[in-house]
């Protein structure tokens, strides 16, 4: 729909490195950091190896094991919220969930692997958020796509908040969350071009680069939820059915310039 839609090396740094990210989703110490994009020797960061996650994979689970499994997802997304993907280890994950260590590993390799699953639930809730899979608006007046595509993306990023926040970190000390976070900008990039081009049909936005202004876009709008609803910080609240409607109104005067009734 709309947008398809840190930073911690060593501890003499969090200080000033939390000016990027929220002061209680920083990691606390050096030793926490996972290796950085490339590995110690320059390779990159391997997979998970085929043997550990097919011993996570065996089969069909039973409706115990999708609880069990339900309830450290939720746990993770709690904390990964509220505390940041390097402050929350799995052991905060397997007491938040009230299970155990042990039980944790019986259904993920790491917590690598959990937020990976985690990530993958936000391109889906999205369209399927929106109601429609025809995204592109009917014509140069039709607000309720914009509405309702900003509408999807924004209840999509509450809803998967923590994952988004942990993603946003991870991605910039592993290799394979850089990429997954450059999967979900580039599905709101392409919905926004094509958006563009759509306008650009019609004799709108003739002056705008199509990738270059849907990066711009989905970019703005991302970083935009993740300062609103993914840093903790201060006083800042935002009232949601202003945030929605300014979000819609940026895209779509981006396009076609003002509303036919500029009272949006």
């Amino acid at each position: 729909m709309v947008t398809y839609v840190s930073f911690i090396f060593a501890q003499e740094h969090v200080d000033e490195l939390e000016a990027f990210v929220s002061p209680r989703s920083t990691v606390h110490a050096a030793r926490s950091v996972p290796q950085p994009r490339g590995g110690p020797k320059g390779g990159r960061k391997q997979n998970l190896g085929t043997s550990e996650t097919e011993r996570h994979a065996d089969g069909p689970p039973s409706a115990r094991g999708r609880r069990a499994r339900a309830e450290f997802e939720h746990a993770a997304r709690e904390l990964f919220a509220t505390e940041g993907y390097f402050r929350t280890t799995v052991e905060d994950i397997a007491k938040a969930a009230g299970r155990t260590k042990a039980a944790f590993y019986r259904y993920f390799a790491n917590r690598e692997q959990l937020l990976m699953s985690l990530s993958d639930q936000f391109t889906h809730e999205v369209p399927a958020r929106a109601g429609t899979a025809a995204i592109r608006p009917h014509s140069a007046d039709d607000w309720p796509f914009f509405l309702g595509a900003a509408q999807a993306y924004w209840d999509s990023y509450v809803a998967n908040r923590g994952a988004m926040v942990a993603v946003f970190q991870l991605a910039t000390v592993d290799e394979r969350f850089a990429a997954r976070q450059t999967e979900i900008r580039k599905f709101g990039q392409d919905i926004i071009a094509d958006t563009i081009r759509q306008a650009q049909q019609r004799g709108y936005g003739q002056e705008l680069d199509p990738a270059i202004a849907a990066g711009a876009l989905a970019a703005m709008i991302e970083h935009f939820c993740f300062v609103s609803l993914g840093q903790v910080v201060g006083d800042l609240a935002v009232d949601e059915k202003k945030a929605v409607q300014t979000i819609a109104t940026l895209w779509h005067r981006t396009l076609y310039g003002a509303l036919p009734s500029d009272d949006g």
